[in-house]
């Protein structure tokens, strides 16, 4: 960085006429109206008593002027540092110069030259997906009723079948639902037994009507309590077989939590000895025999599929074959950030490979037979970085030999070996034999 040069008495001197010309112009009440001129200058008389004030006014001026001038220099100096610090702008790629070739060379070469006709051609979308669980095929397993785990029955990987035993829980409130079946049927065996003598009470027009009703009253809310306790015991894996009041050593303090599903136990998550409030999930299973794939389409494909389209499916993982599917149903609801809605499809996992939800994959997905511009296979091949493309010619230049030109080959369907092209090729003529020649003498002439 360049040191700031020091002002020199001269612009000292400059800067010092200046601000006292600017205070005279902007203070005139400071100036004596008494003036006079000698040697062609004209002098102004200060009040005395302005005269300090004066002073202090010219210092403050200098002072700013000074700190200005150092600003602006310093300002100046970091604009062309961080000037300097930019990189340089990136010159515009330049554009491929036609191969120009006479008829001779094209006829040495074996280069064939054609038109783009119009066929029938199957159109493709390619989008991205993963699999994903149907709600049926994967459960959480939780407790109903409090208790303690008394006997973890499976381990993690373990297949089970719906109705497998899980878990043993030790639960005390399944005793008292027990004693209050026992005391309703207790209660409701004597009740009848009120009630049939009321009834013949009532035929023979003793006693009064409100006795019969009460009893009957009192007997439909046993009948009541004796449903909803066995309902509850059910809900624990109770039988009304098992709560015997004939046999009260059938009493048990225990029950058992049963599979939901068929399927394999991913997670376990309670131990022998917990305590588990009502609700605690326990373990997780998930089937993953029917799976599904999502696929994510954008805004412009939506009105391309439906369902009972054939789609093919790929893995990222390479050791997994392709396979094929059907899209089943498409999502109503468009995801607001990345544009694109859900067509959920069905597929067969290939024999003998491990399919898990989430898994990345590729669909392909083939929509209506359309009339396409199209060229045939021969005249496309892939470049260095894997890009389709093709040649296509338009004019000759001044010496007769014709100009070819490249063009990216955009993916608008393929079928019995011809690829889709854009309208504008149409009157346009294309290399259909002899691409890798013209590939070559494109590379050699690429600026090194």
């Amino acid at each position: 960085m360049k040191k700031a040069k020091s002002p020199t008495p001269h612009s000292q001197l400059a800067n010092i006429k200046y601000c006292a010309s600017y205070i005279v112009s902007r203070t005139p009440h400071l100036i004596n109206p008494t003036s006079h001129i000698k040697n062609h200058t004209l002098y102004f008389v200060l009040h005395p008593s302005s005269f300090v004030l004066l002073l202090a006014y010219c210092f403050l001026l200098l002072v700013s002027c000074g700190k200005t001038t150092k600003t602006s220099e310093a300002a100046n100096t970091d604009v062309k540092q961080v000037a300097a610090a930019l990189p340089a702008p990136e010159k515009p790629k330049e554009e491929a110069k036609p191969i120009a070739l006479s008829q001779e060379q094209m006829d040495m070469m074996q280069v064939v030259l054609g038109k783009p006709e119009k066929r029938s051609l199957i159109g493709t979308i390619t989008a991205n997906g993963k699999a994903t669980l149907l709600p049926n095929s994967m459960a959480d397993v939780s407790v109903i009723f409090k208790g303690v785990i008394d006997k973890v029955l499976v381990k993690e990987g373990q297949t089970v079948k719906k109705g497998d035993p899980l878990f043993e829980v030790i639960a005390p409130d399944l005793i008292q639902f027990q004693e209050d079946l026992f005391k309703a049927k207790s209660e409701l065996y004597f009740l009848n037994k009120e009630l049939q003598r009321q009834q013949e009470m009532a035929s023979q027009n003793v006693g009064a009507a409100k006795n019969l009703q009460d009893v009957q009253s009192k007997v439909y809310y046993q009948q009541t309590v004796i449903k909803t306790t066995l309902a509850r015991l059910n809900l624990a894996g109770v039988s009304p077989q098992q709560v015997d009041d004939s046999n009260p050593s059938n009493i048990t303090d225990r029950f058992t939590v049963h599979s939901p599903i068929s399927g394999n136990v991913s997670h376990i998550l309670a131990s022998v000895g917990a305590n588990v409030p009502e609700g605690t999930k326990l373990a997780r299973l998930t089937n993953i025999d029917d799976l599904r794939a999502d696929i994510f389409l954008y805004e412009k494909d939506i009105q391309k599929v439906k369902p009972g389209q054939t789609i093919h499916i790929q893995f990222t993982d390479p050791n997994i074959p392709e396979t094929t599917g059907k899209i089943e149903y498409i999502s109503k609801e468009l995801d607001p950030i990345a544009k694109t809605i859900i067509a959920r499809a069905s597929f067969k996992v290939p024999a003998g490979k491990l399919v898990l939800p989430d898994m990345q994959l590729i669909a392909t997905l083939e929509t209506q037979n359309t009339m396409s511009l199209t060229i045939p296979d021969a005249a496309v091949m892939k470049d260095d970085e894997g890009k389709p493309f093709f040649f296509y010619s338009e004019a000759k230049d001044k010496d007769g030999k014709t100009l070819f030109k490249r063009a990216e080959l955009e993916p608008r369907g393929q079928a019995n070996g011809f690829f889709g092209v854009e309208a504008e090729f149409a009157n346009k003529i294309i290399v259909v034999k002899g691409v890798n020649i013209l590939y070559g003498e494109s590379k050699r002439s690429e600026p090194e």
